[in-house]
């Protein structure tokens, strides 16, 4: 024991003095290719980048070995460099200039001058904030520079700056997805308000609620903007109706919608108010808000009210195109966008499509004048615009649109994967839809492998956000196996699926019971093919009983699904022989969609013929036992 104990010792002292040996050695080296560059860099230009880099790199060596002022040194040479690159060429040069100014506050705060450390990273964030504005890949580096400010204010004790520096590295944070630690920010930020507010309410009770309404906790900004508004309604009216459509929102995401369609009929109420008076200001408010109420009571169901809403949304960003296109096209093509899925739901598809096609049509001249700016939501429209066609059986088109959009988002994500990967993914699911419907279950199966494959990564960093998707994508490339007659793969698949989908819909029923529920189906048919017949009766089970609790709250949305899983557990009963249970399962999906509207005639004559011959056969096969 002592022998193994001292040669453990001893290993670690040889590997730390090699270490530091390879640093002193590689620090030599360094050290002597500046000198070279330095000789170089007045005559060529690739010399003088080359020289920069490696003054910075040299900063971060000197770091290493704890010797500050040396890195100081470099540090502020490489950012004096890369100064008169960036001023030459922005472009090229900015982003290492922000590199450059970060490493450099940090060797100034290390050295205890704080005020120089904080006019440095505050040079720092603004570059990266422009930067990031237009490339979402520099992000990161915003959120790590927006720290290293929070810390240099912290250390000078600026509060409120403080303040103001980590509500916005919440914002960055949640932008990257990493919602722990942006509501950490979040928090510390309003706890320094609260206590600069308890001091100087006056002052300080409007940047208090700013960072509430960042925070997660957004009722208390609510409360809070509802005090100011009170006393200073013509100032704080505003603040307060923003405030109840973040609510709102925040609300939505969460699956409560009845809550949600509270805030947001508050928050339409004042800034309807306010756009009578200032029309000019508060009219694109009103807009958006009616936008959002739009969402909201499609998804409670309500459909005609959330097409009177939308309506109204589309009339109002006529007006305001109409007399300032630049400023408000793009909001009325995104409203067209949601008309038409409004439309749609109410089985109104040339309508729809007719919506989707204007919506079309103004990204196409928008994205033609900014590519950067309108190719994402151009893809939008041709992903959606795929749908309104294929509801209208014009698979072709359907195909042709979705493929549009498909080359768009490659594009685009392989310029900025961290953006636009998702919206590729999405994009393919649908593609893989529109092969299947024209019975090219080969190829719908290689795209959505694809989207699998870029849900599982995506979820594998971002699991809150993605996990709802890679389980829709393995239900859909269930789906396409179980074409192929690949049962035990699709099996697996539609397990990995209801596997992710059964604890998000214990913790938020309303918004992913449903997915459950269709997944538990697929289940169902897939056992029943293994000829695996009880467990197929019991995933049948499991979906009738969620379409049931779906269908008590929102019978417009899930009766046609609960006479679907019916019509499944009927035939899963008569896998079995019991054909009295059979018959009342099949009798009342016969019931339901008897009493159902017919939105979609084909489909509902289709339904209806399946569910008879269903009976048929259920009832000939009871008479023989």
């Amino acid at each position: 024991m002592t022998d193994e104990r001292r040669e453990s010792d001893t290993g670690s002292a040889r590997a730390d003095s090699n270490s530091s040996e390879r640093h002193l050695r590689f620090l030599a080296s360094l050290e002597e290719a500046i000198r070279s560059l330095r000789g170089r860099a007045s005559k060529e230009s690739e010399a003088q980048y080359a020289l920069a880099a490696s003054l910075n790199l040299l900063s971060l060596k000197y770091r290493e070995l704890s010797r500050p002022r040396e890195s100081l040194r470099a540090a502020q040479e490489a950012t004096e460099a890369f100064t008169r690159l960036a001023r030459a060429n922005p472009n090229s040069y900015l982003p290492d200039l922000a590199t450059a100014l970060n490493n450099q506050s940090t060797n100034l705060s290390t050295l205890g001058n704080p005020d120089l450390a904080l006019s440095t990273i505050t040079h720092a964030v603004e570059i990266y904030r422009n930067l990031s504005q237009t490339h979402g890949t520099f992000l990161p580096n915003l959120a790590s520079a927006l720290n290293n400010q929070a810390s240099t204010l912290a250390a000078l004790g600026r509060r409120q700056e403080l303040a103001s520096a980590l509500n916005n590295q919440s914002n960055n944070l949640a932008a990257l997805g990493r919602y722990e630690e942006a509501l950490t920010a979040a928090s510390r930020a309003v706890g320094i308000r609260e206590t600069l507010a308890e001091a100087q309410p006056e002052a300080f009770l409007p940047d208090l609620a700013s960072a509430l309404n960042n925070q997660s906790n957004r009722l208390r900004a609510v409360a809070t903007y509802e005090e100011l508004a009170e006393t200073h309604p013509d100032a704080f009216l505003p603040d307060l109706a923003s405030a109840l459509n973040n609510q709102s929102n925040n609300l939505a995401d969460l699956g409560r919608n009845e809550e949600a369609l509270a805030f947001i009929n508050r928050a339409i109420a004042i800034t309807s108010d306010l756009a009578e008076t200032q029309p000019d200001a508060f009219l694109p408010d009103l807009a958006s808000g009616l936008n959002n109420l739009s969402k909201v009571l499609a998804a409670l169901g309500q459909q005609e009210e959330a097409l009177q809403a939308i309506t109204r949304t589309v009339e109002t960003y006529e007006d305001l195109a109409t007399a300032r296109p630049d400023a408000f096209l793009p909001d009325l093509a995104k409203a067209l966008n949601n008309y038409s899925s409004r439309l749609a739901e109410l089985g109104r598809q040339e309508e729809a499509l007719q919506a989707i096609n204007r919506a079309v049509e103004t990204y196409e001249d928008l994205a033609t004048a900014r590519p950067d700016a309108f190719l994402p939501d151009l893809a939008k429209a041709l992903n959606n615009q795929s749908n309104r066609f294929a509801e209208v059986a014009r698979e072709e088109e359907a195909l042709a649109s979705v493929s549009r959009a498909v080359s768009i988002r490659e594009v685009l994500a392989e310029m900025r994967p961290d953006v636009f990967l998702a919206d590729l993914a999405s994009a393919l699911n649908n593609q893989s839809n529109r092969l299947a419907s024209q019975g090219r279950t080969e190829e719908a199966l290689q795209a959505i492998t694809r989207a699998v494959e870029a849900y599982e990564g995506l979820a594998e960093r971002r699991p809150a956000a993605f996990l709802p998707q890679l389980a829709s994508a393995l239900n859909n490339r269930s789906i396409c196996l179980a074409e192929l007659g690949q049962w035990e793969e699709s099996l697996a698949d539609i397990d990995r699926s209801i596997e992710i989908r059964e604890p998000l819909a214990e913790a938020h029923q309303e918004a992913f019971l449903p997915q459950l529920a269709s997944a538990l189906n697929n289940r169902s048919i897939c056992l029943a093919e293994l000829g695996q017949w009880e467990e197929s009766l019991a995933a049948a089970d499991r979906s009738v009983g969620a379409y049931k609790r779906l269908s008590e709250n929102r019978p417009g949305a899930f009766l046609p699904h609960l006479a679907s899983a019916l019509g499944n557990q009927a035939r899963r009963l008569a896998d079995l022989g019991q054909f009295e249970i059979a018959l009342i399962s099949v009798n009342r999906a016969m019931e339901i969609r008897q009493g159902q509207p017919r939105n979609y005639p084909e489909m509902y004559q289709k339904d209806l013929e399946a569910l008879n011959e269903l009976r048929v056969f259920i009832l000939s096969m009871r008479s023989k036992h």
